[in-house]
């Protein structure tokens, strides 16, 4: 199993910040590394999909109203 994108991202940070401790505590002469950078995933469509209603959800909607609002 593959490690995700936001797993590395992560990883990388905290490996920067602990290289910025250990050099502000004279331990270390770099204080972080470049990583290379990552391409950006584009998640917005999930977003997107699960934020909006399917055509048969509103019609599924638009009745249930009707028939509570009589």
């Amino acid at each position: 199993m593959a490690a995700r994108q936001v797993t590395i991202a992560n990883e990388q940070s905290t490996i920067n910040a602990m290289m910025l401790w250990l050099f502000r505590r004279g331990d270390s002469q770099i204080d972080g590394f470049d990583f290379r950078k990552m391409p950006r995933l584009d998640r917005n469509d999930e977003a997107v999909r699960r934020s909006t209603f399917e055509a048969e959800e509103v019609a599924a909607f638009r009745v249930a109203v009707g028939v509570e609002c009589r």
